[in-house]
């Protein structure tokens, strides 16, 4: 990737009494404090490093004129922040900077790259051996969520600054990242062009293509089941690999163990998830997710399917997890977020020969749900939702997802699923 230099954007400034050499020592060891006060509050030493690294990145790539330096220009540092008269200047600077690190110029002839440069167009292509004339695309550098994470270390930095009482309020405070949600399309022109809200869904045969897949009688029944909750139960990744069996140590020691097969089939337990400062407010409010009785006529033979490939793979009685992998298949442990998603890809692939991911998969069967609802999007509050995420069913516009079509070829194999298969073979060829 190509390292993005604003060395266009120049700020006149006048002689300063203290050298610009004494500036940058100071810019220094306050960087250096600020990487140990980060340390003392229990920060890994591999986090400070990554921190200051790319605190350092910011200011050396932000130059500014300097008549008291010897080349003229120099790069921008903490004393000029900190300037009563010229701060302000200076974090707009590091504003215009944010565009510089979301988004780069690429032509389409020879697809060279370049920094992006807003203040003036480019109509010749600067490499050589091309000269292309107007063939520069606008294409994402960065992510959203990627520049969030940039520019929150240096707003942390200054409010370090605050609290020592080396500045009067933080000068970041007015920059805004916008949101990490935003995503990018490709216009006709070729540019890359940024969505800041919709709701991205795929196309509502997808959804009807994956429920004839669920119920077909050679369907691999963890794929099933997996698509089922997605679909119906509309449970998330973390949700999916924390649903627990309910056995007789975690509800009554007195009851059978028969009884607690029985309840395999009538419901699962999902812990709900711990309240903390990030999160303040309960999303789903029961802690069983029940099988519908009228489903069990189909859903039954495929949930004695998954038991019996299950029972092949835990090695350890007390797994309580209802999906299970080689890497929890001795200890009480859910799969891991890749584990889910690779279902989804395997089935997915099969069904439509194209890849799509869990969480869309999941926003079209939301989209589905609103549309078919009195309540709008009232209703998803009892499916896993909060208020202000199923409001956006309401008003947001829709975006259509494509599948895609040649994926990379992990998780569209699974060992466990083999093993299952040759077992499942020879017993019938018994």
């Amino acid at each position: 990737m190509n390292e993005v230099n604003p060395s266009e954007i120049e700020v006149e400034t006048h002689a300063h009494q203290v050298p610009w050499e004494e500036r940058f020592e100071d810019h220094e060891n306050k960087i250096e404090e600020y990487m140990q006060n980060c340390i003392f509050r229990g920060c890994s030493v591999e986090g400070t490093i990554r921190r200051k690294a790319e605190l350092q990145t910011i200011f050396r790539r932000i130059e500014i004129a300097d008549s008291t330096h010897p080349s003229g220009r120099r790069q921008l540092l903490v004393w000029d922040l900190l300037n009563p008269s010229r701060g302000s200047h200076y974090v707009n600077l590091i504003a215009k900077y944010q565009e510089a690190m979301l988004w780069q110029l690429e032509c389409k002839e020879c697809h060279k790259r370049i920094p992006l440069e807003s203040q003036r167009s480019i109509e010749r292509c600067s490499n050589g051996d091309c000269g292309a004339i107007n063939s520069y695309i606008r294409i994402r550098r960065l992510t959203r969520g990627s520049l969030v994470t940039v520019t929150s270390h240096l707003r942390t930095f200054f409010d370090w600054a605050k609290l020592r009482g080396l500045v009067t309020s933080n000068p970041l405070t007015t920059i805004v990242c916008g949101g990490s949600k935003a995503f990018t399309i490709r216009n006709e022109r070729g540019e890359m062009v940024e969505i800041a809200r919709a709701i991205r869904r795929y196309d509502d045969s997808v959804v009807e293509k994956h429920c004839a897949y669920i119920v077909a009688p050679d369907t691999d029944p963890e794929e099933a089941l997996v698509l089922y909750f997605i679909i119906f139960h509309l449970l998330t990744n973390w949700e999916l690999r924390n649903l627990r069996i309910p056995s007789p140590a975690r509800d009554d020691p007195h009851v059978p163990l028969t009884s607690s097969h029985a309840r395999q089939f009538e419901y699962l337990e999902l812990p709900l998830r711990q309240l903390f400062r990030g999160r303040r407010s309960v999303i789903r409010e029961e802690s069983k997710i029940m099988f519908p009785r009228k489903a069990l006529v189909w859903l039954r033979p495929i949930l004695e399917r998954y038991y019996e490939k299950r029972a092949t793979i835990v090695k350890v009685a007390h797994q309580q997890h209802f999906l299970v992998g080689e890497g929890n298949a001795r200890c009480h442990k859910p799969v891991t977020k890749i584990h889910v998603g690779d279902v989804v890809r395997r089935a997915s692939f099969r069904v439509l020969g194209g890849v799509v991911t869990a969480s869309g998969l999941r926003n079209t069967a939301a989209d589905i749900v609103v549309q078919h609802s009195d309540c709008r999007g009232a209703i998803l509050t009892r499916m896993g939702y909060s208020e202000l995420a199923a409001i956006r069913f309401n008003y947001l516009e829709r975006f259509s997802l494509q599948t895609n079509k040649s994926p990379r070829r992990r998780g569209l194999t699974n060992r466990a699923t083999k093993q299952w298969r040759l077992l499942r073979s020879a017993k019938r060829e018994q």
